[in-house]
């Protein structure tokens, strides 16, 4: 289509770092269009009639699809919703965002703007949390509408009609009605109100699944979907001509234009046999393909998603180790350059004997190569930074594995290519140092001074996540959390040892305004998957893995937060788990329980 309103002409205030948001059309009517800002959602809408219109061909249910499209990819972080329609949207446009607000838990602040039989004036009307304007008002000035987002939580909208002349004098009142008498409180429950139908009871353990192997929380249930070297089932009753890959490892999930994801997993098998894996899923979760899509690389471990939507794929293959970008839509893959490849001529390799220590200059075992990699583990990005476009932080299992922090060349962001951005030469690394005399950090370019302080302080790092300029990454051989304030230069260390969450913290995962950092575990038998309440410390245990001698593995959710996925690495025993009441993962719940503090 060749509309001006394409992209925005200017940045946005308020952007860190400058920035715009990216305009989406609908394909089978390109006149639908959204954009996100500032955690609003809004989206432009065309239901017409007649030859004098734009473009006559938007039957009115087109509007429905494409608002159900796009809040399907949702993750229930939006806070409000402006939608500019031509006339009023339909029943099924309205069917469409109350189905969004039950799976996130409450309504939201929405705005409707649209004309209706061309009237002279404007009016305003509201119905709960909904306001409608209806406008191409002929004998009034245009109207200023901003929306206002209170510290304490909420939004609102402030309409601005900057005509001295009543314009809208016959709309309805929309002031609110005279008061009640104010009623006496009520007790404050014990936990939090449940309002919404919730069952689920994170941390109380009491249902048991496939045949007993997995212990749940109530209100929990599961569905088993992979097992090593065997096709995976489809819902139409076919299967994979691929079988499944072995060592199922960290995994992410990308969502899909129609509404459904790919849930990326990486296969830990060493000697090349290693790569990722790709499960494709429909929106309502059904699993409908699958093939690998990166082959020829090895033990690959952990990574991270980018915020292009791509996954990153680590390699913890000893001094061979790099990471990998997978594009499970387009196919793309490369290796990046999200960790330094260190010149093997500097390097001093120790081995130990049984006779003692020997030192050996790197060229000498292997004058083959001309770069070192490394046991890399997971992968996070900061697109919040105000001094840079983004930063990227890739964790090492090593006794000395240093934090790495890349921050690429503005040119890899000069040509509006995202495969570009971890790609293009001359980024630069630095590499944390803790400093645990007044709990400051800082970053060195020296890679020995973040080796050093490693090896110290937070050996055999696993998972890491960055969220709100918040960094939490894990140290398994210390069974702690360390969490990083990336505005402030602060950070912190926690015990990651609490009840049933007893053996090493491996990969992290999160829902975004959740509240809860999820934990994967490692160390044998026992291994389970644990929350832990971002604001109070507390943890609790979400399943347990009674028949698996095996670590946790891909922890990850579905772009609506409906289905969260675990693998048990062992035989590639991949799970998928659901909350019975129909609410997603970070909708209300019942309760939590959690691990007691004796």
């Amino acid at each position: 289509m060749n509309s001006p309103f394409d992209q925005f002409s200017q940045d946005f205030p308020g952007v860190v770092g400058g920035g715009r948001p990216t305009i989406e059309r609908q394909l089978t009517n390109p006149e639908n269009f959204y954009f996100e800002y500032n955690s609003v959602a809004f989206f432009g809408l065309n239901s017409v009639v007649g030859s004098s219109y734009v473009k006559d061909i938007a039957p009115e249910d087109l509007n429905a699809v494409w608002v159900e499209q796009i809040l399907n990819m949702s993750t229930c972080t939006i806070k409000s919703l402006v939608l500019m329609a031509h006339v009023e949207p339909s029943s099924d446009v309205d069917a469409k965002l109350n189905n969004y607000f039950n799976r996130c838990g409450s309504p939201l602040p929405t705005l409707f703007i649209h004309g209706n039989s061309h009237p002279k004036t404007y009016c305003m009307t509201k119905s709960g949390l909904t306001l409608t304007i209806t406008v191409e008002a002929f004998q009034s000035s245009p109207l200023l509408v901003s929306i206002v987002r209170d510290p304490a939580g909420g939004d609102y909208f402030h309409v601005y009609d900057p005509d001295p002349s009543d314009s809208n004098e016959n709309c309805p009142s929309l002031q609110p009605a005279t008061p009640s008498p104010t009623a006496p409180p009520t007790p404050k429950p014990t936990h939090a109100p449940n309002t919404f139908g919730a069952t689920y009871v994170p941390g109380d353990l009491q249902v048991s699944c496939d045949d007993g192997k997995l212990t749940l929380s109530k209100g929990m249930n599961c569905k088993l979907l992979t097992t090593e070297k065997q096709p995976i089932q489809y819902s139409n009753g076919t299967s994979s001509q691929e079988v499944m890959h072995a060592r199922a490892d960290g995994a992410g999930v990308i969502p899909h234009i129609d509404g459904g994801w790919y849930l990326v997993s990486n296969s830990e098998v060493g000697t090349g046999g290693g790569g990722v894996g790709t499960l494709r899923f429909d929106a309502t979760g059904e699993v409908i393909g699958y093939e690998r899509t990166l082959n020829g690389t090895s033990r690959n471990c952990g990574g991270g998603r980018s915020y292009w939507n791509t996954w990153i794929s680590c390699e913890e293959d000893g001094d061979r180790g790099h990471c990998y970008e997978v594009d499970p839509y387009t196919k793309y893959t490369n290796q990046t350059k999200v960790v330094d490849q260190v010149s093997v001529s500097n390097i001093a390799i120790v081995f130990i004997s049984r006779t003692g220590i020997m030192s050996f200059t790197e060229e000498c075992q292997f004058s083959n190569r001309s770069y070192m990699g490394g046991n890399y583990e997971s992968f996070a990005y900061d697109n919040a930074d105000p001094d840079v476009e983004a930063r990227f932080f890739t964790t090492e299992d090593s006794p000395n594995g240093a934090l790495v922090r890349y921050t690429p060349h503005p040119n890899a962001f000069a040509t509006n290519n995202s495969y570009d951005i971890l790609t293009t030469d001359n980024g630069s690394y630095d590499f944390l140092v803790l400093n645990t005399a007044n709990g400051t950090f800082s970053w060195s370019t020296n890679r020995t001074d973040g080796e050093a302080n490693a090896l110290d302080l937070f050996p055999n790092t696993e998972g890491i996540d960055v969220h709100n300029r918040i960094l939490n990454f894990v140290s398994k051989k210390k069974k702690s959390l360390f969490t990083l304030d990336l505005e402030a230069g602060t950070w912190k260390s926690t015990s990651t040892v609490s009840g049933a969450f007893d053996l090493q913290p491996d990969q992290l995962g999160r829902i975004i305004d959740d509240g809860v950092l999820y934990f994967c575990e490692d160390g044998g038998s026992g291994c389970d998957v644990h929350g832990r309440d971002v604001k109070t410390g507390q943890f609790f245990t979400i399943v347990t893995g009674d028949g698996y001698d095996t670590e946790t593995t891909g922890l990850a959710f579905s772009p609506n937060n409906m289905f969260m996925y675990v693998a048990f690495q062992r035989d590639s025993k991949l799970y998928s788990f659901w909350r019975d009441d129909g609410l997603p993962f970070n909708g209300a719940v019942a309760y939590t329980k959690y691990h007691s503090s004796s």
